[in-house]
């Protein structure tokens, strides 16, 4: 199993206390692109590329399965029960605690999402380990199943402005995102139009590291031969931000994007 020494969260945290204050905007990064001293954008895709659709999320737990849980006073919403009950479950990875969302990421979805298990595998210890209703079995569908994530995302307007103008002023662009590759393979057919012109694309999965792990950043640089300093990352995990800033690498939060594609427009 890969893993990082605690150490290494210890200086991200270090490093974005010190840069914050440095923090290249919008209009610095923009500057940079126009003067081509950035040449490279690297996408994230869940939360960047991509967005979920709450009303066909919604749809999917089905409305009994809400019913019920609101009846037993159950807070099936709760995004931090969800996270610590799915910590209960088994799992392969042993390295340093990860962060999804601002919270504790569990073993088991580490395992996911570096090609340690699959969905299924997934799922079935999820039923076997958690209690009755522990987690309504729709919502571990909704988190784990590649069909079900496929149709509850839709592309993101703020990234697809951007996209169109990086690629009007032919910057070369890349993905690298923590996904399971059956996800992956589904999310490229239903979104030809974003991934098929990419220059380069690393999931978690297939190289078996999770970002904010530091070798997954130094493994997409040295297969797309990128120069970090011309290199843009956009991500909205600020720990996946701070730890691509370790080699020099500019940062942009997805809530940026459409500013900057305004000011390159």
């Amino acid at each position: 199993m890969k893993i990082f020494a605690p150490a290494i969260l210890l200086l991200m945290g270090f490093n974005a206390f010190a840069q914050g204050a440095f923090a290249q905007g919008p209009n610095q990064l923009a500057a940079k692109i126009n003067s081509g001293e950035i040449t490279s954008v690297i996408f994230d895709v869940n939360g960047v590329l991509l967005t979920r659709n709450r009303i066909r999320s919604i749809t999917c737990l089905g409305k009994r399965a809400i019913a019920g849980a609101l009846l037993r006073g159950e807070r099936f919403w709760s995004k931090k029960n969800i996270l610590e009950r799915l910590s209960k479950v088994s799992c392969k990875y042993d390295g340093t605690p990860l962060i999804h969302d601002g919270l504790p990421m569990p073993g088991v979805m580490v395992d996911w999402l570096m090609g340690e298990s699959s969905s299924d595998e997934i799922l079935e210890r999820c039923r076997r380990e958690l209690k009755p209703r522990e987690i309504l079995p729709e919502i571990l569908n909704l988190m784990f199943s590649p069909i079900l994530l496929t149709y509850v995302h839709d592309s993101n307007p703020d990234a697809i402005a951007l996209l169109k103008v990086l690629r009007k002023k032919k910057l070369s662009i890349f993905v690298l995102s923590n996904m399971d590759m059956k996800t992956a393979e589904l999310m490229k057919l239903k979104f030809p139009s974003i991934f098929d012109p990419m220059q380069g694309i690393m999931w978690s999965a297939e190289v078996h590291y999770v970002k904010p792990n530091p070798n997954i950043y130094k493994k997409f640089l040295s297969e797309f031969a990128l120069i970090p300093e011309k290199t843009l990352f956009i991500d909205d995990e600020p720990l996946n931000r701070e730890a691509a800033k370790l080699f020099g690498i500019e940062v942009l939060k997805e809530t940026d994007m459409l500013e900057l594609a305004e000011l390159l427009a």
